[in-house]
């Protein structure tokens, strides 16, 4: 079931063609930016702004998702914040995420019985966790995402969290969509078998994290 605010799901610029390029990442990017400006033009919030008195609102992530079902022409585009105060100021602007059973934990994330990890609130607010579960149990998706993490310390990333990570590779192993995340290049690469290996507590392994984080460089 689709849930979050679909009313933030905009139709992308255009249609991907058999494989996301570089102007589809382009194009999520300036996403990603407009999101940032917006939030800077409109609050004073500074745990949107300024996290830990740094600039340039670190300790976020803003992060966009371009996808298309096998069945349409038509691609559209969902972004998400990591901070719920956020979502609750721009409900236009970012997607809200899963409903309070899938968030709770009490239900179990897209087409999929796993749900997410402990503590389930704070991790199905990831930026990539809240735009997949607002997907829903939907299947057979071509996605592609570019993710702008900037940590408190002022390190920028595009990689996701592990957490995301896991939840990028059951949305691939059991919902059957096909996903690409942008590099800094905005290449996208896709993700693939070796970059979802998990170890027996559902956890993605250390080699799948070298994996991943060697073919975004």
């Amino acid at each position: 079931m689709t849930t979050g605010n679909t009313a933030a799901i905009t139709v992308s610029a255009a249609a991907m063609a058999q494989a996301p390029v570089e102007d589809d990442c382009k194009e999520l990017e300036r996403n990603n930016e407009t999101r940032r400006d917006h939030v800077e033009s409109n609050t004073k919030d500074k745990r949107l702004r300024n996290k830990s008195g740094l600039e340039d609102q670190e300790g976020t992530t803003i992060s966009s998702c371009k996808f298309q079902a096998p069945s349409t022409q038509t691609a559209r585009c969902a972004s998400a914040h990591s901070h719920g105060r956020a979502h609750e100021m721009f409900p236009s602007k970012f997607v809200g995420g899963g409903s309070d059973a899938v968030r709770s934990g009490s239900e179990g994330v897209m087409c999929s019985e796993k749900i997410h990890r402990p503590p389930y609130k704070q991790k199905s607010g990831h930026a990539e966790a809240r735009i997949l579960d607002t997907l829903g149990d939907q299947s057979g998706l071509k996605m592609v995402f570019k993710i702008d993490w900037r940590s408190g310390k002022g390190e920028h990333s595009n990689l996701p969290c592990e957490d995301c990570q896991r939840l990028l590779c059951i949305a691939m192993d059991e919902c059957d969509h096909e996903i690409w995340l942008c590099n800094d290049d905005n290449e996208p690469q896709k993700l693939t078998e070796d970059e979802c290996g998990t170890e027996p507590n559902g956890n993605v392994t250390p080699l799948a994290r070298r994996n991943l984080t060697l073919k975004m460089l």
